[in-house]
């Protein structure tokens, strides 16, 4: 998901519901309203998944699988790049 088509999205559901709260128009209010809302809940997932998501250089751990073959066992060690 990238950040700034959800934050654009999120500013624009702001300029359309003060557009229409100054005209008063309860048809371009709700949409836009709920199109803001909604904005601020991507934006919020963003934020909380960034900090989960591994970062550049950091190893992962992956776990051992075992086949039918194989005698020895061992850890692998993966480098994520972007």
């Amino acid at each position: 998901m990238p950040f700034f088509l959800s934050l654009v999205n999120f500013l624009n559901g702001c300029c359309w519901t003060g557009y229409a709260l100054i005209k008063f128009d309860i048809y371009i209010t709700i949409p836009n309203a709920l199109g803001t809302i909604f904005g601020l809940i991507q934006l919020i997932l963003y934020f909380y998944y960034y900090r989960l998501t591994p970062k550049k250089g950091k190893n992962v751990e992956l776990p051992t699988v075992l086949t039918k073959n194989a005698v020895t066992r061992g850890n692998v060690s993966v480098t994520i790049e972007k």
